[in-house]
Order: structure tokens, then sequence, then C-alpha cells
């Protein structure tokens, strides 16, 4: 009897702990200690794991909070995480993420902590499928908020169910950082201590140089998909690339891909429409911005140099003014370098 008794004792303690064990991965997923994984890399990659020595990056290393992955020039890195998101780092780039103060209802109640990702030199192209909770970038001098509306003074959010992606370029030399909507979920750019702020449609970027956000501009998606090595697979006829890839990364790239081919039909619809009202004889000088012209204008300038989102762009010689005098004018913000200037979509 003795034996029997002890027997089922062990028994029970037995499933006791496989049931915990079965239970804690679940538990997991909703507190604010997520994980990543790095499925791709290109060159040299450092990763900066906590109290442990610098190393050079391997597929399958997994990051957690406040480690630290670093790419040399001409390097790439791309990590899955798992609540969803994915992010694919650039040449040159210092990048982390650490858990946030919000949280993100559940659908089934409860809620689950968001992910900051902090990107402190570089390039990140960031993108955020419905139901992740990795909707901010930061900077040392920007918060970008991948979040169609955020209820003010409220640490609790409604559910996140749409897709969206975000390219955040920043160099630390110049303290200078810009921002790229990719989709039509709206980005709200501000300052840290929040007292500025622009939102982004998709097609739009703004620069934030030692804290001041400029003027919104509009950057050409057609060009940016065809030459951006960050943002391959999210543009059309990219069907290819996408499934070059690992099954889960497929299921993101997909689920985002539909979101940015949105973008993009939304961004030629407006363009379409400046070119057919420069058409019709309109008081306007459209005609130097628009795509379907022949002319060697802005827009064809775009040119990716392998990891950097915006390169410089070429300066076409303009006539001298005539020497009679004019009457002063205020002075306008310089247009952010590389950047491919449409006219301002209207609010």
């Amino acid at each position: 009897m003795e034996q029997r008794f002890r027997s089922l004792f062990q028994r029970i303690i037995v499933g006791s702990i496989l049931t915990v064990s079965w239970i804690t991965p679940a538990l997991a997923q909703q507190d604010s200690l997520t994980r990543a994984e790095v499925y791709k890399l290109l060159n040299q990659v450092q990763l900066l794991l906590r109290d442990k020595p610098p190393r050079l990056a391997k597929k399958a290393d997994v990051l957690v909070p406040l480690d630290e992955l670093q790419t040399k020039t001409r390097s790439q890195a791309e990590l899955l995480f798992n609540e969803g998101s994915l992010s694919r780092i650039g040449s040159s780039t210092t990048f982390r993420f650490k858990p946030g103060l919000r949280r993100f209802e559940l659908p089934g109640g409860g809620s689950k902590a968001e992910t900051i990702f902090e990107l402190r030199n570089g390039t990140a192209l960031i993108l955020t499928p419905s139901g992740s909770t990795g909707t901010t970038i930061e900077t040392p001098q920007s918060r970008i908020d991948v979040i169609a509306s955020l209820p003010p003074d409220q640490k609790v959010l409604p559910p996140n169910n749409t897709n969206g992606a975000v390219a955040v370029a920043y160099n630390s030399i110049t303290k200078t950082g810009q921002v790229f909507n990719l989709t039509n979920l709206p980005v709200k750019v501000s300052n840290l201590d929040g007292t500025q702020f622009q939102f982004l449609k998709a097609g739009e970027t703004v620069t934030i140089t030692n804290g001041v956000i400029g003027p919104v501009q509009n950057f050409d998606l057609q060009k940016f998909y065809q030459t951006s090595q960050l943002a391959a697979g999210l543009g059309p006829g990219q069907e290819t690339l996408v499934s070059q890839e690992p099954a889960n990364v497929q299921l993101v790239l997909n689920k985002v891909r539909k979101e940015t081919l949105a973008g993009l039909e939304t961004q030629r619809l407006w363009i379409e429409g400046l070119c057919n009202l420069n058409d019709r004889g309109g008081a306007s000088t459209l005609s130097t911005n628009c795509i379907t012209t022949n002319s060697d204008d802005p827009i064809r300038s775009f040119e990716d140099h392998r990891n950097v989102v915006t390169p410089p762009r070429r300066e076409e010689p303009q006539p001298q003014p005539t020497t009679q005098a004019q009457p002063q004018q205020q002075t306008q913000p310089q247009t952010p370098t590389g950047t491919v200037v449409l006219p301002q979509q209207p609010n």
C-alpha cells in the first residue's frame, strides 16, 4: 500500500512538472520578455549580449531585450520576433529592442507589453503585422508610433489589427533622422518630449534634425521598391523574392505586402490625378513632377547604393536670375538630402 501511494505521488509530481513546463511558454508570450531570432546574415554582423563579450552573430542566434546587434560596412541582418514583427537591419547600424510601459489588450482578455525598437545609428525597416506589439521605434532624436490612433494618457491600448511598414534612418554624427511610411496606416513621428509631431501617410517622409521635425514631404514608392534592398519582396512583381524566404517569414511578408501594395496604389492614383490636372492646362507646374513625363525630373534620379535607403539627389544646374531687384522672401527649409520630392498631398 505504501509503495503504491509513493508511486501515485511520484506520478502526480511528474505530471505537475510537465503541466507547468507546458504552460510556461504560453505565459511568456504575454509578458514583456519578447525574443528575436537572427534568420539571415550578410557579411560581418556583431552580437553584443548582456554580460558577455562581443562576438560574431550566426543564424539562429537569439536576442532578448537590451541585447544589441551591430552591422558593419556592407553588412545586413534580419530578425524575426516572437510576437510577429520583422526587422531588416542595414549596414553600419546599431539596433536593439526593449519592453515598453504601455500594454496591448489581448483578444481573449488580459494584456501584453509593447516592444520598442531602438535605432542608435544606421537604417532599419520594421514590419509590424496585425497582432504584433512592436509598433514603436525610437532614435536618439525621435519616437515613431506605427499605430493608427493613440488614446491620450492610456497605458492599455486596443489590439493592433492593422499591418504597417516603416523605414527609419539615423546618422549619429549629424544627429539627423528620417522616417518613411510605406503603407496607408498613419505613422506618428514626434520628438522625444512630444512637443512636436507630424503624421505620415503612405509615400510620405519627414526629417528630424537635432530634435526639430521638418516639413512632411513625398518620396517615390515605385522607385523605392525597385531599388531598395531592405524593401525586397514588398513591391509589385516581387513574389519570387518572397517565396525564397523561410515559411514563417513569408507569412509576415505576405501580410504586410498587401498594405504596401495598397499604399503604392494610393500614391499612383494621386500622381495620376496631378498629371491629368496638368494635361487639362491647369495653372500648375506639375509636369516636372509627373511620373509619366520623359523629362529627367527629380523622381527619376532615385537610386539605391547597397543598403543606403535614400542616396543623394543629382542637382541640375538652374538658370541664373536676372539682376532685377526682387523683394526678399522668407527662407524655406532645405530639402533633406536624397529625398525624392513630389508635390504635397492634400490633407
